[in-house]
C-alpha cells in the first residue's frame, strides 16, 4: 500500500511481505472495457517456488450494477465476477469474520475492503481523487451479516463505467488506474506547495539533472541507521 504523506515513506532498503497480487487487462467483451483479477499468496502451500503459491481469488469484468441489496437477500448472485472455489475454501479455512472477498460476493482481494470490489474501487479513479470506498455496510451481531444502511447510495459504487468516463465530480478519468490518480494528485500537491524542497518529495526534478550522493538515514521509529538513500543536488 502506498504511504498517504512523504514522510512516511523509506528511501531505504526495507523487508516486502507478498500478499497479494492483482493484475488488470484490458478487454472490449467487458462492459467496462476492463477485466481485474487477484491473486494471494499462500504461505503454507507445499509448492517449493513461492511465486507458485499464488492462489487465483478470481476474475471481475462488471460491477453487477443490478445486484442490490434486495436482490441479494433474494439469492441472487454476481454474473459479472468469477470466483475461484479454492479460494472460498481458504477464506472460510481462516476462520475470520469476512463474510465474502468483495460485497455480496463481488471480487476483492485479501488486502482489501470487503465492502467494495475490485472494478468498483477502480471505477472511481480521477484527476480530482474521489471517494473510492462506498458508505460503511450495517453489522449485525445476531445473525452476523453485513448489510446496506443506504442501498441507493451505496449502489453508486457498482456501476459499470464504460473506461475512460469520469464517475463523478470535476476533473477526468484515470481509466480504472488509482495509481494515476495517486500520481496526479501527488504532482497537484506539490505544485500547490511551491514545488520544493525536492529532496521531500522524493522525487527528481522534471527535465533537470542531478547529481546523486548515498546518504545514510535514520529508519523511522528505530534507532539504527540504514540507507543509502539519494540526495538530490540541482546542477545546470
Amino acid at each position: 500500500m502506498a504511504p498517504s504523506t512523504t514522510k512516511m515513506r523509506n528511501q531505504f532498503p526495507s523487508l516486502v511481505r507478498l500478499i497479494q497480487v492483482d493484475v488488470a487487462v484490458s478487454d472490449d467483451r467487458s462492459p467496462v472495457g476492463w477485466v481485474f483479477g487477484t491473486f494471494m499468496y499462500v504461505y503454507d502451500d507445499e509448492k517449493k517456488n513461492p511465486w507458485e503459491r499464488l492462489v487465483p481469488i478470481g476474475l471481475q469484468w462488471g460491477n453487477d450494477p443490478k445486484l442490490t441489496q434486495k436482490e441479494y437477500d433474494a439469492g441472487t448472485r454476481p454474473v459479472e465476477t468469477w470466483m475461484n472455489p479454492a479460494a472460498e475454501v481458504i477464506r472460510k479455512d481462516l476462520g475470520g469474520k469476512r463474510p465474502c472477498w468483495g460485497w455480496h460476493g463481488r471480487l476483492n482481494g485479501p488486502a482489501d475492503n470487503f465492502m467494495s470490489a475490485c472494478l468498483s474501487c477502480h471505477s472511481m479513479a480521477t484527476s480530482s481523487g474521489g471517494k473510492l470506498v462506498p458508505p460503511k455496510a450495517k453489522y449485525d451481531p445476531k445473525t452476523g451479516r453485513w448489510t446496506a444502511q443506504d442501498d441507493k447510495e451505496r449502489m453508486k459504487w457498482f456501476q459499470n463505467i464504460p473506461a475512460g468516463t469520469v464517475a463523478e465530480g470535476p476533473g477526468y478519468s484515470a481509466d480504472y488506474s488509482l495509481q494515476l490518480q495517486m500520481g496526479v494528485t501527488n504532482f497537484e500537491a506539490w505544485k500547490a506547495s511551491g514545488g520544493y524542497p525536492w529532496e521531500d518529495a522524493g522525487a527528481v526534478p522534471p527535465g533537470k539533472r542531478v547529481s546523486v550522493k548515498a546518504r545514510k538515514r535514520q529508519a523511522p521509529d528505530t534507532d539504527e541507521m540504514t540507507g543509502p538513500t539519494m540526495d538530490y543536488t540541482e546542477s545546470a
